[in-house]
């Protein structure tokens, strides 16, 4: 859910109501997520590779 979260920027409230449970959980695992990433110094997803090429 983290990267659906970054990859299309739905809401917690939303991504609650896709995968059913509480805001508060969806933010709590993506915090949890968010803060491992940085640990590791993991990059955020950007958009594909060539999608720019791709879109001509």
């Amino acid at each position: 859910m983290t990267l659906v979260h970054l990859r299309t920027g739905l809401t917690y409230e939303a991504l609650g109501g896709i995968y059913e449970v509480g805001s508060s959980t969806i933010r709590r695992a993506i915090c949890e997520v968010a803060s491992a990433a940085r640990r590791a110094r993991v990059r955020r997803p950007g958009p594909a590779r060539g999608a720019a090429a791709h879109a001509r």
